[in-house]
């Protein structure tokens, strides 16, 4: 084993669960050809290190603010 490979383990070792998770994921993103997920074939390809992951409550009603954002913008309903 070389010493660069050393030092790579001795770091992996030290990470919590969450950290390595994202270093897996970007190694696959940087090393790994892309293939095609279940997630991209039926449409909701999430980008990099948010695939697999809940980023909102799903009762969340993402267009509760829409009239509103919809007034900044000029929009006359």
């Amino acid at each position: 084993m070389t010493m660069i490979q050393q030092q790579a383990i001795q770091i992996i070792d030290k990470l919590p669960d969450d950290k390595l998770k994202v270093l897996i994921d970007l190694m696959n993103m940087m090393l790994l050809p892309v293939h095609d997920t279940a997630s991209e074939r039926d449409g909701s390809i999430r980008i990099g290190l948010a695939r697999d992951m809940e980023l909102y409550n799903p009762e969340y009603d993402l267009d509760e603010y829409n009239p509103e954002i919809a007034k900044l913008f000029g929009v006359v309903s």
